[in-house]
């Protein structure tokens, strides 16, 4: 038995699983934002569900968190949770009674897709989180390729560039990190509906301009097109930097039908001559991912 805890900044989910990692029993809590004691007290909750949950005295639980955590000192860096340059791993340590390892949670996502999920049977695996933002962690042979300082792929706060900008006449925005035209302002969940405001004065939901742009709108299929090749030139930057054999999509905006296809075929126009690009696939594992690769973090 394995247990895990995907620590969001709106809700805790806790989940058993079993020896093959898969999802037993799975409880959800709201992530309090008001201090940092009152978010201790709910993964400690968690933590004690998880405990009574399982059959064997001792249970292991990893846990993923979004932002970063220092490996050595266990200080959290994250804008979403009341806990940043506070001691989180001692101090959930401290409540459970017990080691846990924390890692970020793309990272733990690409920890699940590379081993049992969409990346299995490759060597060098990038997931890939697009959703409110952006994301990713890589896994050689099925382990976390942690660097100097296990820093998940930041990949969204670098700059979109500045030809792509001036082709289609982009908005430059200001993004959540505090720089200016990072590829998440116009990738993420949101990105789509940003384009649209732009270029149609609109406010749309990505989800409707993709429908639209399926049933043949002119308006919607351009700006459908115009956010792929964004994403492709991100896609790009990843193939050229870190050379993976595999990227895997995952993220609200990996539900768009046939979208690892769409991006293939982009990304074979646009990618340096002469070169392999990386297999790109949907998650096999999709939300629960992130909840399976905390559970591996014990192995």
């Amino acid at each position: 038995m394995h247990g895990a805890i995907d620590l969001g900044g709106t809700k805790i989910e806790a989940a058993l699983l079993n020896d093959q990692f898969e999802i037993l029993k799975s409880q959800r809590v709201a992530t309090p934002a008001d201090s940092y004691e009152n978010l201790l007290a709910a993964i400690e909750l968690q933590i004690n569900w998880l405990k009574t949950q399982s059959p064997q005295q001792t249970l292991n639980i990893g846990i993923g968190v979004p932002g970063f955590v220092d490996q050595q000192s266990g200080i959290a860096l994250t804008s979403n949770l009341p806990a940043a340059g506070q001691m989180l791993r001692k101090d959930i340590a401290a409540r459970a009674g017990q080691f846990i390892p924390m890692d970020n949670d793309c990272r733990c996502f690409a920890l699940s897709e590379a081993n049992g999920g969409a990346g299995n049977d490759f060597k060098k695996v990038v997931g890939l989180i697009v959703g409110t933002g952006i994301g990713g962690g890589t896994c050689v042979n099925g382990k976390l390729d942690n660097g100097l300082n296990s820093l998940p792929i930041e990949i969204g706060h670098l700059p979109i560039p500045h030809r792509l900008i001036e082709s289609y006449k982009l908005p430059v925005l200001k993004c959540g990190c505090g720089r200016i035209g990072c590829f998440e302002t116009l990738v993420s969940g949101d990105g789509m509906s940003r384009l649209a405001k732009h270029f149609v004065q609109q406010i749309i939901s990505g989800e409707d301009i993709v429908l639209r742009a399926q049933n043949g709108d002119a308006a919607m299929t351009k700006i459908f097109e115009i956010w792929l090749d964004i994403y492709c030139h991100m896609l790009d930057v990843i193939h050229l930097m870190l050379d993976p054999d595999c990227i895997i999509l995952g993220g609200g905006t990996s539900k768009i039908d046939n979208l690892a296809q769409k991006l293939t075929q982009k990304f074979q126009k646009l990618s340096l001559k002469n070169t392999k690009i990386p297999t790109i696939l949907t998650a096999k594992y999709g939300d629960s991912s992130g909840v399976r690769g905390a559970a591996m973090l014990n192995i």
